[in-house]
């Protein structure tokens, strides 16, 4: 990002991209666990029933690690070609659909420098961040009044809303 300091909104956006990353990743070695215990009990039961030799011990323990070992880097690789910055940026937006595109904007913007995005074709004027913030402040006040008896949470667009966010 060209500023100093990134926003609050980017630093939140990265805290939960490498939280799916993480969770992706322990996914993964899950995966991987299940495989290799799956493995190893199928050939006990089989070495169980049928007394195998110690080289098809050592071959179906060799089969079962590369089994388990090769699931688990397959579906790292994957999550980790799957979540990329906008492509978390789409999920979330699936999950909230009254964003719209805004986290995708901010995040496809957010590292740019004032002057990358005037070359884009971008207005950076104050009023248009101050008039797309009001509007949405607006609606999510009209959409809230019929909230008001609620007793477990203020509506957005009392003070103590916006002081406890």
């Amino acid at each position: 990002m060209s500023h100093d300091v990134q926003s609050h909104f980017l630093l939140r956006f990265d805290r939960i991209w490498a939280q799916a990353r993480r969770v992706q990743l322990v996914q993964a070695i899950c995966w991987g666990v299940l495989l290799a215990l799956a493995g190893l009990g199928l050939l006990a039961a089989f070495d169980y029933a049928f007394e195998l030799s110690h080289t098809l011990r050592v071959v179906g323990l060799s089969t079962v690690a590369v089994a388990s070992a090769g699931l688990a880097v397959g579906l790292v690789v994957a999550s980790l070609r799957r979540w990329r910055r906008s492509a978390t940026a789409a999920t979330i937006e699936e999950v909230f659909p009254q964003l719209g595109q805004r986290i995708r904007t901010t995040v496809q913007f957010g590292e740019m420098s004032s002057a990358e995005i005037q070359h884009e074709g971008i207005a950076t004027t104050s009023f248009l961040l101050w008039k797309t913030t009001r509007s949405s402040w607006l609606s999510r006040c009209r959409w809230t009044r019929s909230f008001r008896g609620s007793r477990w949470r203020s509506p957005p667009c009392s003070p103590r809303w916006w002081a406890w966010r």
